[in-house]
């Protein structure tokens, strides 16, 4: 991928990879830990990632931003950047050693907020099912506690 020029579609996979490593037996997560640690990421595709980051956060900021309703849809697309974003920034932090903040405190008081109303319950219940059927890898992740 980092020959097609999309770095933080590359890391967003790679993230999930790594977040993926405890779960795999031993001898599988030491041939994956092995070939992961033989790249080494370039400085522009780290900000590239960082950047890719930042635009995940800012479009979910867009879609809290209008209006008080959301369908499923919506929910499901804020719930995955939002994951996506804790395991990208989890991958910089843990593994490339490249300490990355994001400030998603608004964000994550909003979601919370709208998981707990009555019209998005069952939306957020469903979207977790949702991402937990269909992503292909087992992702664990404190959003789907809600």
């Amino acid at each position: 991928m980092r020959q097609v020029g999309d770095p933080h579609a590359a890391a967003t996979r790679l993230a999930e990879i790594v977040h993926c490593l405890p779960m795999l037996r031993k001898a599988s997560r030491q041939k994956w830990t092995e070939r992961l640690q033989i790249e080494t990421l370039p400085d522009d595709f780290i900000q590239a990632i960082k950047v890719g980051l930042e635009n995940d956060v800012q479009r979910i900021r867009r879609v809290l931003s209008i209006g008080t309703t959301w369908n499923g849809e919506e929910i499901l697309l804020v719930l995955t950047l939002r994951i996506q974003v804790d395991l990208g920034v989890a991958f910089l932090n843990d593994w490339c050693s490249v300490e990355v903040k994001t400030n998603t405190a608004d964000i994550d008081e909003c979601i919370v907020r709208l998981s707990k109303t009555r019209e998005h319950k069952r939306h957020f219940a469903e979207s977790i099912g949702l991402m937990k059927k269909n992503w292909g890898l087992p992702i664990n992740s404190r959003w789907f506690d809600l």
